[in-house]
């Protein structure tokens, strides 16, 4: 800061010095530069999705869009483990006393077959996975509690294996509940001889528990209840027969580049459309799309093409283990064959798409070996690509500029001036405005398009130099915000020419201010 006073110092065009009993004030003039830089048609539209073409003679804009995909939810909807089982005490332990830390030499095994609509599945490989129980217990003591899931294994190949300690109720009563989180595990559901589905098999062990007092004795009126629930189930992996799956949906989806073209029409170039279909399950699907209409407002164009309300067939991808194929289908909309030019014309916000799509049409011919990825859904992509070879109405850019005035600088009047080369094939008008809302003093001044040759390319640029005189209202809003605001708006001379973006086009700025000011020590 002690740099700044210098400088400004130094530019002083005239002083006064006031002396007296009190303070010292000088009246000075002097130039504030306040930002300079260029601008090209990145900063107008999503420098993401912009490219120029092989020799940089236009633009193009390439975005993908997901229209739709299919996911865990989808393939595998419905699945839910939960059951509830009372453990049966066998006859022959009746009356027997077992001392505090004995553990009952007795097994109960529960094979649990579920039921997922049509789907058996053999294997299911979870990133998360939470295992919640409750267990109520009317022995007559604190019991060892043992449960195990001889299937299902965590990342060490290791099973599941939890013991809890159910505490004596004198009221018969005793329960125990809590949760086990796992991460990275592996349900087998091909039961014990490996040709079964959607079963799980559960142990259960009881002991006397070390607390105790006294000995353990069980009598036919004996048992434990186990209620299981596998919850937050968060699917890596799914193989076996996942069903025949028929969907009837509308999706909707912003196409967010054409609200930043904020423009009262453009022309662009050539258009073109591909529907990429990629299915990385290993299921076979038929697809049809019904409508896909393209909106803004209450303004809509639906795609005119041959695909639409037509079955798609689409393979299943392949799994060899060492290799992984997707399968891949791909549908061009262009200008050839179809009205894709007056979809673009609209500049659309939104893309509504109504489909139907069946999975497994002909049935479990995998032999149970379907399988689903959460890495690779079947997914339909929209690729849009249009070269911006363009006349533009009113194209709209704004830029925030902070403003570092000194605090002891007392603002009396002043100027801020603005200077332009343009580039650009298109006329540049501009307008400073306060932050707080303010325009200040500045009727639109315009810079004209750069010179172009019969091809609308720009041989040489134009320039222009504006100044704005800022009243006391003015310096006292710039006081407080201490930010302007740049408006840029772009329009294309009036002719039917469309003009190429080039990689060289560009609009120079440059902004300062010449102030007269009184500064108090």
């Amino acid at each position: 800061m002690k740099k700044i006073y210098f400088l400004i110092l130094i530019v002083l065009v005239f002083f006064k010095c006031k002396k007296n009993d009190t303070n010292t004030s000088w009246n000075a003039t002097y130039n504030l530069p306040i930002s300079y830089g260029n601008i090209d048609v990145l900063d107008f539209l999503d420098s993401n999705k912009l490219s120029f073409n092989s020799d940089s003679s236009h633009l193009i804009f390439k975005d993908t869009k997901t229209v739709f995909e299919l996911n865990q939810e989808d393939f595998l909807d419905g699945i839910e483990f939960s059951f509830k089982d009372t453990m049966d005490i066998p006859s022959v332990i009746y009356g027997i006393p077992f001392s505090p830390g004995f553990s009952i030499p007795y097994t109960f095994v529960e094979n649990k077959q579920f039921s997922f609509s049509d789907m058996e599945l053999k294997t299911i490989s979870f990133n998360t996975l939470q295992i919640e129980y409750s267990i109520r217990s009317n022995i007559s003591g604190a019991v060892d509690f043992e449960f195990s899931f001889p299937n299902i294994y965590d990342i060490n190949n290791n099973t599941i294996t939890q013991t809890v300690l159910i505490p004596y109720d004198s009221s018969g009563n005793s329960s125990v509940t809590g949760y086990i989180d796992l991460e990275n595990t592996l349900l087998d559901l091909s039961g014990n001889n490996g040709n079964s589905y959607n079963e799980i098999t559960t142990e259960f062990k009881l002991g006397a528990s070390s607390i105790n007092t006294s000995d353990l004795i069980l009598t036919s009126e004996s048992e434990v209840i186990i209620d299981i629930k596998l919850k937050n189930l968060s699917i890596k992996k799914a193989i076996g027969y996942l069903g025949k799956i028929n969907l009837d949906s509308q999706d909707e989806i912003e196409l967010s580049i054409m609200d930043e073209i904020n423009a009262k029409n453009i022309n662009i170039g050539p258009p073109s459309l591909s529907l990429n279909i990629i299915n990385g399950v290993g299921v076979d699907a038929q697809l049809k799309i019904k409508e896909i209409t393209f909106s803004k407002n209450n303004d809509q164009v639906s795609i005119v093409h041959p695909m639409i309300n037509n079955t798609i067939n689409i393979n299943r991808a392949l799994d060899l283990g060492w290799d992984f194929q997707s399968s891949n289908y791909s549908i061009d909309i262009d200008s050839n064959n179809s009205n894709i030019q007056s979809v673009i014309s609209l500049l659309p916000n939104k893309v509504i798409n109504e489909y139907e799509i069946t999975t497994n049409p002909l049935g479990n011919i995998s032999g149970h070996n379907d399988f689903y990825n959460s890495n690779n859904p079947l997914k339909v992509n929209l690729d849009v690509e249009f070269p911006l070879l363009i006349n533009i109405d009113s194209l709209v850019f704004l830029r925030d500029i902070p403003l570092e005035l000194p605090e002891n600088f007392n603002l009396k009047n002043g100027e801020i001036f603005i200077e332009f080369q343009n580039s650009f094939p298109f006329e540049v008008c501009a307008e400073i405005n306060i932050l707080n809302g303010n325009t200040i003093g500045l009727n639109p001044t315009c810079v004209n398009s750069g010179v172009t040759n019969s091809n609308g390319e720009v041989t040489s640029t134009t320039s222009n130099f504006h100044t704005i005189k800022l009243n006391e209202s003015d310096i006292s809003d710039l006081s407080i915000s201490k930010h302007i605001q740049l408006k840029l708006k772009l329009s294309t001379p009036t002719t039917n020419m469309d003009y190429s973006i080039l990689e060289s086009n560009k609009l120079f700025f440059k902004i300062g201010g010449y102030f007269e000011t009184e500064i108090n020590f």
